[in-house]
């Protein structure tokens, strides 16, 4: 009977250190996918940031090209109006 308590007790102790084992084995597992995943976090908040200010300059360039293609189209129209009237007024005086 003594025999069969000392073979369970080294059983028992045998199971519970390959459970330790595989909790350890576990925990160190999930401590380094959280901390690979923490790092891609990071990168992403880092690309998020760079893509912000990459959209937000490409916007102001955008903005001014618009303002300076709108004045000079404005400037194109009042330089032809002033060529119509030009014209239109030779047209009319050699009319008289």
């Amino acid at each position: 009977m003594e025999k069969i308590a000392l073979v369970l007790a080294d059983l028992t102790s045998k199971k519970t250190a390959m459970v330790s084992e595989t909790s350890r084995c576990i925990q160190d597992s999930c401590m380094a996918e959280n901390k690979r995943l923490l790092q891609e976090i990071s990168k992403m908040q880092q690309d998020a940031v760079h893509g912000k200010k990459e959209v937000s300059e490409y916007l102001g360039k955008v903005e001014n090209h618009f303002l300076e293609d709108t004045f000079s189209a404005a400037e194109k129209m009042a330089v032809m109006e002033n060529c119509l009237r030009e014209c239109h007024m030779v047209i009319g005086t050699m009319d008289t």
